[in-house]
C-alpha cells in the first residue's frame, strides 16, 4: 500500500534531511522525505506493508541515515494499514503534524478511559527566543492551576488541555510543553494534562481542543464545565471562534475566564489590541476556510 507522509519540521539546517524509521523495516532501513517550495513541510510517499507498525522521524546530520537525531516524543508514532489486495488508485495520506509532537490522531488515544466532568483549556502565547514564556502566559497558567484546584476539590474528574505549537523557530520547545512545566510547578498532576502541540493560531486552538474534548466522551452533556482561559484582550476573538466551533456541542458548559492583565505595559497592551483588531478583521475568511477544510463531527 502506498502511503504519503507529511511532516512540518523547522529544526533542520542546511545540508540536513528528515528520514522515517519504522518497525516495518525492523528500524534498520530509513525512508527519506523531501522538502520543496513549501518548506518547512517535508513529504514522502512509500510502499508500506499492511498491518500495524510503529515509527519515528529523525534528522540526519549528513544527508544519509548516519548521525541520526531521533525526535523526542513520549512514545512512538503508530499506524495501521488495512489489508487490501486491490491496488489503490491513490495513496493514503498521513498528516503527521510537527516534528517532535504527537499528532492529534495519537493524542485521542491518550484520553482518559472514563468521561470527565470538567475541562480547562489554556490557549498558548508565542514564546520568546530560548523558550521563555511571556509574563501573560505564566499568569494564564497560574490562573488555570488555581481553577483546577477549585474544581477538583469536589472529587470531580477533570482534564487540562494546553494548546500551542512551536510557533517561534528560535524556541526549543512548544508552547504546550512550556505551559505543562508551569502547570506542574503549580501543583497540577501531570496525569490530567493533555499537551496539544499542533495549533498555530487561535482558530486551530479551538478546533484541536474541540476534537480532543469530543474524544473524551461521546456524550458532551457529561461535561458540566468547560472553561476557556486566555488573556483579557484575547477574549473577544476567542468568544467569536468558540461560538462557531464549540457552542453547538458544549454550549451549556462553556464559559470564559481571564486572569488580571498584570505586568503588561501600556505600550504592550496597545500592541496586543492592535494585533487583535487586525486578526478580527481577517477572521471571517479564516472561519470560512477552516469550516470547509475541517470535518466537524
Amino acid at each position: 500500500m502506498q502511503v504519503s507522509f507529511e511532516l512540518r519540521c523547522e529544526k533542520t539546517q542546511w545540508g540536513q534531511s528528515v528520514w522515517l524509521f519504522s518497525s516495518a523495516t525492523q528500524w534498520r532501513v530509513g525512508w527519506k522525505l523531501e522538502a520543496g517550495k513549501d518548506y518547512p513541510v517535508w513529504k514522502g510517499c512509500f510502499r508500506v506493508p499492511s498491518g500495524f507498525f510503529e515509527y519515528k522521524y529523525v534528522i540526519s546530520e549528513s544527508g544519509d541515515p548516519s548521525g541520526l537525531s531521533w525526535e523526542n516524543i513520549s512514545r512512538n508514532r503508530t499506524l495501521t494499514i488495512p489489508d487490501s489486495h486491490a491496488p489503490s488508485s491513490s495513496p493514503i495520506h498521513i498528516d503527521d503534524g510537527t516534528y517532535g509532537c504527537l499528532p492529534l490522531r495519537m493524542l485521542l488515544k491518550t484520553l482518559p478511559p472514563t468521561p470527565v466532568r470538567f475541562a480547562i483549556c489554556v490557549l498558548g502565547k508565542r514564546l520568546q527566543d530560548g523558550g521563555v514564556p511571556l509574563p501573560m502566559l505564566v499568569e494564564r497558567c497560574r490562573f488555570a492551576a488555581e481553577l483546577y484546584r477549585t474544581l477538583s476539590a469536589s472529587d470531580q474528574a477533570g482534564i487540562v488541555i494546553l494548546s500551542g505549537a512551536r510557533v517561534n523557530p528560535n524556541s526549543p520547545i512548544t508552547e504546550a510543553e512550556c505551559m505543562e512545566g508551569l502547570m506542574t510547578r503549580e501543583g497540577v498532576p501531570s496525569g490530567v494534562i493533555i499537551r496539544e502541540e499542533c495549533a498555530r493560531n487561535t482558530i486551530e486552538n479551538i478546533l484541536y481542543c474541540r476534537a480532543l474534548l469530543l474524544g473524551v466522551s461521546a456524550h458532551p452533556e457529561c461535561l458540566t464545565s468547560l472553561v476557556m482561559i486566555t488573556s483579557g484582550f484575547h477574549l473577544p476573538r476567542t468568544r467569536i471562534i468558540s461560538h462557531r466551533f464549540l457552542e453547538p456541542p458544549f454550549g451549556q458548559a462553556l464559559r470564559y475566564e481571564a486572569p488580571p492583565d498584570l505586568d503588561i505595559s501600556e505600550a504592550e497592551m496597545r500592541h496586543e489590541l492592535e494585533v487583535e483588531a487586525d486578526a478580527t478583521r481577517r477572521m471571517p475568511r479564516g472561519l470560512e476556510n477552516y469550516g470547509r477544510s475541517w470535518p466537524l463531527p
